[in-house]
Order: structure tokens, then C-alpha cells, then sequence
């Protein structure tokens, strides 16, 4: 085997690797908001149910037989056992919302049972799903506005969140998120007769990318190096 054939083929192989990133849609196994009842939410109509691409990650928006969307406020429990996981992308946004504050919280469970905690925060890593008079910006790195929607005043969209998982969760990979809204949509804790305008977060959608082990593709690119070696030797004699 010629040198360059053997440069062609490892390159292959660290193509194929590259390649070898899998996402998988997590279905929400609770669904309790209609999104499109909110501001300007029937921009949101086109898109659910179906499987969509959204910041270059594929979804899948889900719609119940009661028309609801996403799940807000409460406790979403999600059991996924994903192996080798490592980035975990999210559909958070919020209803309302005041600069500054803990709206919930999202957290990865490995099956070691280490946990990895993200506070939701208005301004941070989420905002308000309607470009209006609340929270409008965001400020951490990880989150791209708008892959659903405009990013102009007056419309609706859905930012989406790349939640980086510890190494870890790639040893042990990843068993359980769980999703947490600190809001209500209807009332206030300390005023039943008041929104809870801190922000009331909700989920319409989770995808998991994972990578494949280090020693799988080592194993491919030695197999492909004593390949050529024994061809080498066969034509040198």
C-alpha cells in the first residue's frame, strides 16, 4: 500500500469518526402548556408536532390531543440512558420575566449517579419567548436566540440551549434529566391575583449528542496501519 493511499484511508476513517456523532430526540413524557394560546404563539402552529432542524440540531416538536406543546412549570422527569452523552441541547424559553431571576433548573443524572445542576436565569441562559416588554437578551455563550422565530419586537420565538455534560457523563453516560420551573403561569406565591412575572419557564424539546468511545476509532486506525504494513510487505516481496 502506498503511503498516500494509507494518508487516504486514515483520513477516511477520521471522517467517519467525525461523522459518527448521533443525536437522539428525547421525548417529554408530559405535556401541559399550549404555546400558541401565548403572545403571538401561533407562529409556533406550523411547527408542531413534526420533526424539525432547528440551529442545526433536530427536534422533535411534540402536540398532545389537548393542543398543549411544551411542559411549564412543576417537574418534568425524563429517563433516557444515552451512552458516551455530551452535549445535551434544549428548547427553554419563558412566559414574562424579571432581569436577573431564577426562573428553575435543568439537571443531568449519570448512571454512576453523579448529577451536573444548570440554573435557569432570566437574562442569562433564558428569556422571554415574546420580544415585548420583558427580558429580551441573553448573555451565555451556549445559548442561540431565535432558531424558532425572529429575533424583531412584536413576534415569538425559541432559543435553544448547548448544555456542555462533565466527562464524566461520557464514561458513564447519561441516565436521567430533569427539568424544573420554579414559576406559575396563573398565580403568583405571594399574590393569587398577580402572574408570577419572575418568569415562568417551559420545555418544548431536548435533543442528546453523544460520541462515539476513543478506543473504538484508535481500534479502526491501528487496524487500517497493520493493514497497509502487510500489503507493504507483500509487495516488497
Amino acid at each position: 500500500m502506498k503511503l498516500t493511499h494509507l494518508v487516504a484511508a486514515i483520513t477516511c476513517a477520521l471522517s467517519f469518526s467525525a461523522q459518527a456523532l448521533t443525536y437522539t430526540q428525547v421525548a417529554l413524557p408530559t405535556l401541559n402548556t399550549n404555546i400558541e394560546t401565548w403572545s403571538n404563539g401561533i407562529a409556533y402552529d406550523p411547527y408542531f408536532p413534526g420533526a424539525q432542524t432547528l440551529g442545526g440540531i433536530p427536534f422533535v416538536l411534540q402536540q398532545d390531543r389537548q393542543g398543549d406543546k411544551a411542559f411549564a412549570s412543576g417537574i418534568l422527569t425524563m429517563d433516557v440512558d444515552i451512552a458516551d452523552a455530551s452535549t445535551v441541547y434544549t428548547l427553554i424559553s419563558t412566559g414574562w420575566g424579571l432581569e436577573g431571576a431564577t426562573v428553575g433548573s435543568i439537571s443531568f443524572r449519570s448512571n454512576g449517579g453523579s448529577w451536573h445542576t444548570v440554573n435557569l436565569v432570566e437574562g442569562d441562559n433564558v428569556r422571554d419567548h415574546y420580544y415585548g416588554n420583558f427580558v429580551n437578551t441573553t448573555t451565555a455563550s451556549y445559548v442561540t436566540q431565535s432558531v424558532l422565530g425572529t429575533n424583531t419586537e412584536d413576534t415569538a420565538h425559541l432559543d435553544m440551549q448547548a448544555f456542555a455534560l462533565p466527562s464524566i457523563f461520557h464514561t458513564e453516560g447519561l441516565d436521567r434529566i430533569v427539568f424544573v420551573g420554579f414559576g406559575n403561569e396563573n398565580h403568583a406565591p405571594l399574590n393569587p391575583n398577580a402572574l408570577d412575572l419572575r418568569g415562568v419557564p417551559f420545555l418544548a424539546g431536548v435533543t442528546v449528542a453523544a460520541v462515539p468511545e476513543p478506543n473504538s476509532i484508535l481500534m479502526l486506525l491501528g487496524g487500517l496501519g497493520m493493514l497497509g504494513v502487510m500489503i507493504r510487505r507483500r509487495t516488497d516481496a
